[in-house]
């Protein structure tokens, strides 16, 4: 079963004509222009409502809790965007930083990313491992944005179940 479907998202991304450097553009770009639309949908709510933006966030805690995460997506994006050359010239932290995203995106409940961190982690083999890098900052990032996510996915179901 783990055969069939590694062979259909393989099949699916080569249609698309998405290797690694491709999948990491593509990542980066949802992970700087999805936080912009959510903050446009919770600016435009407010102007529908006639409320401040505070107003809102403190009104559905919920959405607070998303604009940290969207924060940190667009953050971690443009981050991703300045040092995207370190991530594909190593193939292990590649791979370390596609699971930490995967991992961290479910919880965040963002299904692109987590998309397109599951075809990069199925891409690794379009690295060329030029040299063994090993970039200690880029993987602090991961596990530090990856704990947040963590912290934010614990606060949600706590502001849910409070309901």
């Amino acid at each position: 079963m783990i055969s069939k479907t590694n062979n259909f998202v393989i099949r699916l991304l080569d249609r698309a004509h998405l290797d690694t450097g491709k999948i990491l553009n593509t990542y980066i770009a949802a992970l700087i222009i999805i936080p912009l639309f959510f903050a446009g949908f919770v600016v435009y709510e407010a102007s529908l409502t006639a409320q401040s933006l505070a107003a809102i966030l403190a009104a559905t805690p919920i959405i607070a809790v998303d604009m940290i995460m969207m924060i940190i997506n667009f953050i971690f994006g443009y981050y991703l965007w300045l040092n995207k050359e370190k991530i594909l010239a190593d193939l292990p932290t590649y791979r370390f930083f596609m699971l930490c995203q995967a991992i961290g995106q479910v919880m965040a409940g963002n299904f692109i990313c987590v998309l397109l961190a599951m075809g990069g982690l199925v891409r690794t083999n379009g690295i060329n491992q030029k040299e063994q890098s090993n970039n200690k900052l880029i993987r602090g990032a991961s596990v530090i944005f990856l704990l947040i996510f963590g912290l934010c996915l614990i606060l949600t179901i706590w502001l849910s179940s409070k309901k």
